[in-house]
């Protein structure tokens, strides 16, 4: 005599089949989602990088003979308006790492502004071939949490030689 349907047993089967596949499928559109938003996090981070790269590309490079920058000068060269203020490379040079946070940007952490004549970044501006030690270039570096989100090198046209 043969019985139509299914035993405990296959039921049993069946129903680990699906859990573990329901498993899968969740970690997967957890991973996912977790994946985007570091991707968005990322993406906003290095906006906010290339915006600050742009605002110090768009200031006066100065002259080695400029003091430090002011706090007010910095304030008004990180803020959210087209102001850029009096500050000039060189002063941001002077003034070593500029550390800040901004609030409300998308982008909360630390960062840091660090403009040097450390143009290969080894921890000394005596390297010749590397170009350093000249008055006319600079390397600016901007950190967000520790990590280098936007780098570039400034050139004085108006100094070069």
């Amino acid at each position: 005599m043969r019985n139509r349907g299914f035993s405990l047993v296959e039921i049993v089967f069946a129903a680990g089949v699906l859990a573990v596949a329901a498993m899968a499928l969740v970690s997967g559109a957890v991973t996912s989602r977790s994946s985007a938003h570091t991707l968005d996090r990322s993406t906003l981070v290095f906006a906010r990088a290339q915006a600050y790269v742009e605002r110090i590309m768009s200031v006066p490079f100065g002259s080695p003979a400029d003091g430090p920058a002011s706090a007010s000068e910095l304030s008004e060269l990180f803020d959210d308006d087209d102001v850029l203020g009096t500050i000039t490379v060189h002063k941001l040079k002077e003034f070593g790492p500029a550390q800040f946070t901004m609030p409300g940007t998308g982008t909360p952490g630390v960062w840091r502004v660090v403009v040097t004549d450390d143009l290969d970044g080894d921890g000394d501006a005596d390297d010749a071939a590397a170009g350093e030690g000249r008055a006319d270039l600079l390397r600016i570096a901007v950190i967000h949490d520790g990590k280098l989100a936007a780098e570039v090198t400034r050139f004085d046209a108006v100094a070069s030689p």
